[in-house]
């Protein structure tokens, strides 16, 4: 398949997301059945973002035209990650398109969306089978990407030592507060934080505050997502962070749904979010320059790090949205 047959196949995949219809519908119930943080309204969302951010002609076109691209027709071994759904459709769509064959193994917490997605690719363009094979244990490849934990990262590191390879460790998303944020943006940072139930490297996990944290606006904010405590696994983290809290007298604040703690860690649990209060602008940006390597994306009105997106923003990635800041398609492109 040429370039251009490439991005036509994916194209028409994306006209066949028509989420309202039965099959897409089953997907969703499917996909939930077996993994209940992937909630229908979730699935949605991740599925209505490929379809307009991935699967856009003019957006493909566009990223593509960036690159060199050769059809080198590499193998390369995918892990892919499975915290929220088909979060690694984004490495198999940049192998295709740069021309090489992913063999891939699926997360078990995955198992549905990301097939459902290839064979729908397939079935509009049989050419494309060639560049899609999936495997329980990867074996015979050129070159690796590979996502997951700090621990796991160090065995990836270890395992794809001989070949060209990317290994994403874990990352955090920071939200900057100046003080003169809008009832909007923080109805924008309740997305930021929620969806997916802030299981994603693009979850807000943390929150710079310029001077005190404004509790009550925050909190008005977070109002859309009260119905998360309805959620089951998400309730139980809930009142298990809770006592824990509670029983160790730490401070923190809650609507009963989300819990606020001051913390100076990046990454907080579940149902909760990390806040620190700073006198200085300065002190802000000194803090997210010495965790530069551990931040994949700061929420911000402000360019005050290499990777910012406005509030509400932060769980839409674009094309060329690269998870750790790495460019896969400089890297596929160039092996």
């Amino acid at each position: 398949m040429t370039l251009e047959e490439r991005i036509e196949a994916l194209v028409k995949l994306g006209d066949t997301i028509k989420l309202d219809q039965e099959n897409w519908q089953g997907l969703m119930t499917v996909a939930e059945l077996h993994n209940p943080w992937f909630t229908k309204e979730n699935v949605q969302q991740m599925l209505e973002g490929i379809k307009s951010q991935f699967l856009n002609k003019a957006s493909l076109e566009h990223f593509c035209s960036a690159y060199d691209i050769n059809d080198q027709g590499k193998k390369i071994g995918l892990i892919l990650a499975g915290n929220i759904p088909a979060v690694g459709f984004h490495d198999l769509l940049c192998c295709f398109l740069s021309g090489n064959r992913s063999i891939y193994k699926l997360s078990d917490k995955d198992s549905d969306i990301i097939p459902y997605l290839l064979k729908g690719l397939c079935d509009i363009a049989p050419g494309a089978e060639a560049f899609f094979t999936s495997v329980e244990k990867l074996s015979d490849f050129d070159a690796a990407i590979a996502t997951g934990s700090n621990n796991s990262a160090r065995y990836f590191e270890y395992y794809f030592s001989k070949v060209p390879h990317v290994i994403r460790k874990n990352r955090s998303t920071v939200a900057v507060l100046t003080g003169d944020e809008t009832s909007d943006d923080f109805e924008g940072l309740a997305d930021d934080i929620n969806a997916y139930f802030g299981l994603g490297c693009r979850s807000v996990s943390k929150l710079c505050v310029l001077g005190k944290f404004d509790k009550h606006a925050f909190f008005e904010g977070q109002k859309k997502y009260l119905s998360n405590i309805h959620h089951s696994k998400y309730k139980n983290n809930y009142e298990y962070n809770y006592a824990i809290f509670l029983m160790n007298k730490m401070e923190f604040f809650t609507n009963d749904v989300l819990i606020a703690k001051p913390s100076d860690q990046l990454q907080s649990r579940i149902a909760s979010i990390h806040y620190q209060e700073f006198e200085h602008m300065e002190d802000i940006k000194a803090y997210l320059q010495s965790q530069e390597d551990q931040l994949q994306v700061v929420v911000s009105k402000k360019q005050i790090f290499d990777r910012v997106c406005d509030f509400g923003m932060s769980q839409k990635p674009a094309i060329n949205d690269f998870a750790d800041g790495v460019d896969t398609m400089t890297f596929l492109t160039n092996l």
